[in-house]
């Protein structure tokens, strides 16, 4: 995945704030995107309902 160099920088400084507070060894940027951006989503109302609806559309076009 490609970020903007600024982005990189702050994931990485994240990372390591993180690790520090917790005890880890570094964690790198790689590690913390899937569960901010699952995060994200699931806090995303739009995005919940969208899906649900998505989801219910196509159960009943199953059955």
């Amino acid at each position: 995945m490609e970020l903007p160099a600024a982005v990189h920088r702050d994931l990485v400084e994240y990372g390591r704030l993180l690790a520090s507070e917790s005890g880890q060894a570094e964690i790198v940027p790689a590690k913390l995107i899937p569960p901010m951006l699952s995060r994200f989503m699931e806090g995303d109302r739009a995005f919940s309902k969208a899906r649900r609806l998505r989801i219910s559309a196509a159960e009943q076009n199953r059955g």
